[in-house]
């Protein structure tokens, strides 16, 4: 009888549906399209599943991408009323049941894979297209999803849609998303917050369809839609900041956890909805492969919901030693520096000072390098520094310089003006006569040799 009422429910929806498209001018396969969803809702609104799992996204794209797509659509399936299962439950459970019976997951009916996982409905997700083109800060993005919730215990179709959305005109979305920190400069900050921001967007579309539960099924803790941080920039050295923007409910109390470093650091809520924070490095800070945890406390239901952000960081706030046993060597059109390899150093950057202001000469990988600008006969002053991949720079290590073409040298038959030979430009030659002149000043360095 609840069946037969139904039905007669949908045939008036479709009624409905056909007057409104002729007084509205929808397009014919928009209509036939929110028809059989609204039939559809209508049909199972009765057999709704409670509890649901949201199982590993298929088709296009790459692992780290359907990763990403199902924790999104999983957090916007929370902010309804199913009780949805953890996604690291779902997966353990889904890879005991691969390893019992040899078969992968997807292989499995949908009313055995429920009572496996203790569901009693399913989301099925295939993303049916991802594109990605990135050129510095700015880029095209483009994702299209397919999606079906259904039910345990008889296999069938509850809700079932298709949605896309595209990102064409790059740059940073103008929202509380760009308010992460007034120091931005990150590309990868930058791109991240586009993809999530869209892939937020997606998934707030698609889930507007998803029939409910009349009634939810348990008290739940608050929703957390996206969360963006700059976790792919790391390793972070002293006094870098660490960036986290979150888009949840509204009201919230909102931190994030830097495990080993800092916890409860403050969220500030700057919309309904969107908080933003940030830990700045200090002396002392160093953890390898922590991962950030952002934290949402729901003040009225004393509830908490905790997200893990799935980029480890690393935090190193001690810069390398100083380099030892600089040797700069004047050769016959450049200067040859060398120096001991410093043990955490990624790479060497060489200053060079004719004034007193440095200027940067060249940045090398291994402890030793080339000035091809120096000129013969001129005092330099070299500085040399250690960095590590975190960006700690070490002490400068000054030597001061007068580049000597490397010997021999020929003297000149008359000298004139004050002058020092070098060990570096022996042997001095003497072919003939010389002559120094009244007053003039010759010193000769430890080791000079005179032919």
């Amino acid at each position: 009888m609840l069946r037969f009422v139904n039905i007669i429910r949908v045939i008036f929806v479709v009624i409905f549906c056909l007057i409104s498209n002729s007084i509205y001018s929808a397009s014919p396969l928009d209509t036939l399209k929110n028809i059989t969803e609204s039939a559809k809702g209508l049909l199972f609104k009765d057999n709704i599943p409670k509890t649901v799992a949201v199982l590993p996204f298929t088709g296009e794209g790459s692992e780290e991408d359907k990763k990403e797509l199902r924790i999104t659509f999983n957090n916007h399936i929370s902010s309804k009323k199913f009780e949805n299962i953890k996604l690291d439950e779902i997966d353990e459970k889904l890879a005991i049941l691969e390893k019992e019976t040899g078969k992968k997951w997807s292989e499995f009916d949908p009313v055995t894979l429920s009572k496996r996982l203790g569901v009693d409905g399913l989301f099925y997700m295939e993303v049916l297209g991802i594109e990605k083109i990135y050129a510095g800060v700015y880029g095209s993005l483009s994702i299209k999803v397919k999606g079906k919730l259904v039910s345990g215990d008889k296999g069938e179709v509850v809700w079932e849609k298709e949605e896309s959305v595209a990102e064409r005109s790059g740059g940073v979305p103008l929202s509380p998303w760009g308010a992460i920190s007034t120091a931005v400069s990150s590309a990868l900050v930058l791109r991240e917050s586009v993809k999530i921001s869209l892939m937020d967007k997606l998934f707030r579309e698609m889930a507007k369809g998803i029939p409910e539960p009349k009634v939810g099924a348990v008290r739940k803790p608050p929703v957390i839609f996206s969360v963006i941080t700059n976790a792919q920039d790391s390793p972070f050295k002293l006094g870098a900041e660490i960036l986290v923007s979150v888009k949840g409910q509204a009201g919230s109390m909102a931190s994030f956890n830097i495990p080993k470093i800092s916890e409860n650091i403050p969220l500030m809520e700057i919309e309904p909805g969107n908080y933003v924070g940030k830990y700045i490095v200090k002396e002392g800070d160093n953890a390898k492969s922590v991962q950030i945890k952002v934290v949402l406390f729901d003040p009225k239901t004393k509830l908490e919901n905790v997200y893990t952000v799935p980029y480890p960081i690393e935090i190193d706030s001690i810069p390398p030693e100083e380099i030892k046993n600089l040797k700069i060597v004047g050769l016959k059109d450049k200067v040859h520096l060398q120096w001991n390899r410093v043990e955490d150093a990624k790479d060497y950057f060489v200053q060079r000072s004719e004034t007193g202001e440095f200027i940067d000469i060249f940045i090398t990988q291994v402890p030793e390098g080339y000035d091809e600008t120096a000129e013969v006969g001129k005092t330099y002053y070299y500085r040399v520094f250690a960095r590590d991949k975190a960006g700690n720079v070490s002490k400068p290590v000054d030597v001061k310089f007068y580049y000597v073409k490397r010997g021999p040298t020929e003297l000149p038959d008359k000298i004139t003006e004050n002058m020092v030979l070098y060990a570096a430009g022996s042997p001095y030659l003497i072919n003939k006569d010389s002559y120094i002149n009244n007053g003039v000043e010759v010193v000769a360095e430890s080791g000079v040799v005179i032919e």
